[in-house]
């Protein structure tokens, strides 16, 4: 059972580990004089996907490992 719920959190892991996430900012003006204004497209990565795909990569490994000594 062990061995099983490992290998899926490891597939799991890998699939989702290798995808990113994109979030844009609200305020995107750098100048505004008068009606002139200069705006420039700011994007932040989020990591969330990577570091969950990471954490259930170890945590398949290990069940992994663990239900193969028995």
């Amino acid at each position: 059972m062990k061995k099983s719920i490992g290998t899926l959190l490891v597939i799991g892991g890998l699939l989702v580990g290798g995808l990113s996430l994109t979030q844009q900012t609200e305020d995107n003006t750098l100048l505004e004089v008068g009606s002139v204004s200069i705006k420039k497209d700011r994007t932040e990565n989020v990591n969330w996907m990577m570091i969950g795909g990471g954490i259930s990569l170890l945590i398949g490994i290990v069940l992994v490992a663990a239900g193969s000594k028995r």
